[in-house]
């Protein structure tokens, strides 16, 4: 912020003399705090990473007005520079770390690790996203007007997987579960109710109207080999769906509307049967609901409140072998795989408002400190 240095002349020769009491600026007024630039100044977001993983992307004003720019910076905290106007934000880094994919204009482009030799995949008319690569690297799902495709990476391929009806939700692409199978999700909130309330334009009033309600989530198997579609989920309330490494397993998170009640079920892809693992009840609501499996194994992590605390559990794809990783009354507000045996995680055994940094030994259950400094961490990005 610029520092502002104020001059009074005053002449006694000119000027009756006056006392008077003088009035103080007022720095926490409504004014002064939103005025730009912000008396607080902007905090940086992480953006994301650069493909090779050396070079990080924020947003940020460093002269603490509203409209951010992008910055970049080395893994040290060197090199900080604003980022090229054309960067690349989002996209999708091949199995075998050589190719990207992402989208440009609507459409889905190939390039090497470092942006060069772009190549359009699939460019229509229509809008193409969500591209996913299949686990050996020769196909891309994407999803186009509301239904699921897959295309040829390295050969000719365009193959409709899905074709919704008009009315039906849109088709969207949870992951590859093989190289043979997609899950597939569609979110239906048709019996939500519409509520209207007065908007105010200047001095006339428009009727505003909003819809409220939760959603039903349905889980469909496409089997790629048989062409064959399969719907295995659908009830109302929050559902998130995890596919393991192998592709033999999927784990959908499913906790009903009141957020009382909560079941981890298991689908085992391979046998064509599922079955319930885990499930949870309570007076008040769920929260801190993470799931995923382990990096190459089965191992399912998830987060629960059993305890009366958020903490880590795991649990084999047959629902044997229930583990508590950590426990105390602190909570988990962040945990994720580094490998198939330690987790990252951050607690609050401190205090609520310290959030400190751990490996986690799913082994031993034993954490090694990776921050000491007090303060509140989160936005975490591995």
């Amino acid at each position: 912020m610029k520092k502002i240095s104020l001059l009074l002349l005053i002449s006694l020769f000119l000027i009756p003399v006056q006392l008077k009491a003088q009035t103080p600026l007022d720095t926490l007024s409504f004014k002064s705090i939103f005025h730009e630039p912000y008396l607080p100044g902007v905090r940086p977001s992480f953006s994301s990473f650069s493909p090779d993983g050396k070079t990080i992307y924020f947003s940020w004003n460093e002269e603490a007005k509203g409209k951010n720019s992008t910055y970049q910076v080395d893994l040290k905290g060197k090199n900080l520079e604003k980022a090229p106007s054309d960067y690349i934000r989002s996209y999708s880094v091949s199995p075998d770390g050589k190719k990207l994919i992402y989208q440009k204009s609507g459409d889905i482009v190939s390039a090497d690790i470092n942006f060069e030799n772009p190549r359009p995949i699939i460019a229509t008319k229509s809008f193409e996203f969500s591209a996913n690569w299949s686990p050996d690297g020769s196909q891309l799902a994407y999803a186009s007007d509301g239904d699921v495709w897959i295309t040829g990476i390295g050969e000719s391929l365009i193959k409709q997987v899905t074709q919704k009806k008009d009315d039906d939700p849109r088709f969207g692409i949870v992951d590859w579960a093989g190289d043979d199978k997609l899950i597939l999700s569609q979110s239906d909130n048709s019996d939500a109710k519409e509520y209207y309330f007065p908007e105010y334009v200047d001095t006339y009033v428009k009727t505003g109207s909003t819809r409220r309600g939760v959603s039903s989530t349905m889980i469909t198997i496409a089997d790629l080999a048989t062409d064959k579609n399969k719907e295995v989920f659908n009830r109302k309330g929050y559902a998130s769906v995890e596919v393991s490494a192998s592709g033999k397993f999927m784990a959908i998170d499913w906790t009903d509307a009141a957020m009382k009640v909560r079941e981890i079920t298991m689908f085992d892809l391979k046998n064509d049967t599922s079955y319930i693992v885990f499930e949870d009840s309570t007076k008040g609501w769920m929260f801190g609901r993470t799931m995923e499996f382990a990096p190459k194994s089965d191992l399912l992590m998830f987060q629960s409140e059993m305890d009366g605390w958020n903490h880590i559990y795991t649990i084999n794809p047959d629902g044997t072998k229930l583990t508590q990783h950590t426990s105390g009354s602190f909570d988990i507000p962040y945990a994720n795989w580094l490998d198939d045996k330690t987790m990252l995680i951050a607690t609050s055994e401190n205090d609520p408002g310290d959030i400190q940094l751990y490996k986690l030994d799913l082994g031993s259950n034993k954490k090694t400190a990776l921050t000491k400094a007090e303060g509140y961490r989160d936005g975490f990005r591995l």
